[in-house]
């Protein structure tokens, strides 16, 4: 298993919480509200308010009248300036990350750092090169509650997790993934999430949910039959490659139906039970990966969808695609599998789908910066 760096990791990611730590005799009320920021910045007041920024497009902000309630505000620039993005011409002008901010001679200053989702990336070499050769397939990576990394490989191991505090390493397998009741249970194709009420989710190519209470390891616990056959217009056949996320409210999957050549989104209040079809979620024959030139790519396959996010919300989906069939593809062609990064507008889907539900929108209040 080979493990490709850029300054942003493509996998999913758990947003670290905002901490408020205050001395004193009488204990510190609790915090409340829209916690999650990734990399914050240190907490400034200003005209009564605080602010505190975090990695994310345009730079994300949460505010609070009183220090302990917060809320998203608007992020601070649309796009970075050009001035700035001419020193990195790969960036596409909204990433930044690990900003911070000091105020001098009455003004306040707000520091970051841009790089680009989309690589370029280098190639690190394996990631456990002494444990079987470094062997892994299908796998799927997050972020645990202790701010370490884990690695789930299926189909050629049965599950093992392998975890570092670092993402530069060293990785060391702690375990595989065990399953109430099924003691020669492998994992095929699986995707895990950590819920928002901190258990672990897996979903696996039969369509089946598992949830575990007890850490990364399991035991686990089948939610019952696979979802698939509950879920209207689904084909029937030839699923893979699911992905699971919560955001806006919802648990979502995308689905592969490789025969078909066509993806599917599903939707639950509970990840578990509820599961609807929303329709394609990506059709390799429509016109839907462009470039900002204009230019439109039409890949035979779209296959292993993978997505990347931040503050809550889904913003790049990766593929791995080929130009033509895959018996096409013989030694020595050029034809061979690429990853693509692909730009994705997660906070317009939440809300799409929270209009069409009547469910209500998280809150993004407008704020006023200096």
């Amino acid at each position: 298993m080979k493990f490709i760096q850029s300054q942003h990791i493509l996998f999913p990611k758990l947003l670290p919480a905002l901490g408020l730590l205050i001395l004193g005799v009488t204990p510190a009320p609790a915090l409340e509200g829209w916690l999650g920021i990734h990399d914050p910045s240190t907490v400034i007041k200003c005209d009564g308010n605080y602010y505190v920024y975090g990695t994310g497009r345009g730079i994300s902000v949460l505010t609070s009248s009183n220090g302990f309630s917060w809320q998203r505000g608007e992020r601070v620039i649309d796009r970075i300036p050009e001035s700035v993005k001419s020193f990195m011409p790969e960036n596409d002008g909204q990433s930044v990350w690990a900003p911070d901010i000091i105020k001098l001679d009455g003004k306040f200053s707000l520091y970051y750092s841009s790089d680009n989702p989309t690589g370029p990336y280098k190639d690190e070499g394996l990631l456990w090169p002494d444990n079987e050769g470094g062997k892994g397939h299908n796998v799927t990576a997050l972020v645990l509650p202790d701010g370490s990394y884990a690695v789930v490989v299926s189909e050629t191991r049965p599950g093992d997790v392998f975890a570092s505090k670092s993402l530069d390493g060293p990785w060391k397998q702690i375990g595989s993934i065990k399953v109430k009741a099924q003691p020669k249970w492998h994992a095929s194709n699986v995707c895990p999430i950590i819920r928002p009420d901190g258990g672990f989710e897996i979903i696996g190519r039969s369509g089946d949910m598992l949830i575990s209470t007890n850490g990364s390891l399991g035991p686990y616990v089948v939610q019952g039959q696979s979802i698939y056959p509950q879920i209207s217009s689904l084909p029937q056949y030839n699923l893979e490659d699911p992905v699971i996320w919560y955001s806006g409210g919802l648990y979502h999957i995308t689905v592969n139906c490789w025969s078909d050549r066509k993806a599917f989104l599903l939707t639950s209040p509970n990840g578990i039970t509820d599961w609807t079809n929303r329709g394609l979620a990506y059709d390799p024959t429509k016109d839907f990966l462009r470039y900002s030139d204009g230019t439109v790519n039409h890949w035979n396959k779209i296959e292993r969808p993978g997505i990347y996010m931040e503050n809550g919300q889904v913003i790049y989906f990766t593929f791995a695609v080929i130009d033509v069939p895959k018996e096409q593809d013989r030694g020595n062609m050029l034809h061979g599998s690429k990853v693509i990064v692909a730009p994705f507008d997660g906070a317009a889907l939440d809300r799409d789908l929270q209009n069409a539900a009547g469910m209500p929108s998280p809150p993004s209040p407008s704020a006023k910066h200096q």
